[in-house]
């Protein structure tokens, strides 16, 4: 456990009639426990890096574009005709989430319609 190469002094106590002779060492890793550190160190660095990409990957914010699509359903087939488009700024789960919300049925004068959303 002990490094006995690092000697740091001797020192010497008398006690009544008895004298001792006390050696300090001062204790030092050996090569394998500092390449232990090291390695868990580095570890932990490598862990929190990547922690910090993926912290900046998943949650960045971009211009996601949802664009609508009103399909009428009729006897004779479908029509489809592009409803527009928005921008949604926002990370892409919670821009998704947001443009697919939008969807329903309904019906006017041209008849029965669903809306569809898709992000992009």
């Amino acid at each position: 456990m002990f490094n006995h190469n690092l000697f740091l002094e001797d020192r010497n106590y008398v006690t009544h009639s008895k004298s001792y002779t006390i050696a300090i060492y001062q204790y030092t890793p050996t090569f394998a426990e500092e390449n232990k550190a090291i390695i868990n160190m580095k570890s932990k660095m490598v862990l929190i890096g990547l922690a910090m990409v993926a912290t900046t990957v998943f949650s960045c914010k971009r211009d996601y574009t949802c664009s609508c699509s009103k399909i009428y359903t009729a006897s004779t087939g479908t029509i489809t005709y592009n409803d527009g488009s928005y921008v949604l700024k926002d990370n892409e789960v919670r821009a998704s989430d947001q443009c697919n919300k939008q969807e329903r049925t309904g019906s006017d004068l041209d008849g029965d319609y669903s809306k569809q959303y898709e992000i992009k």
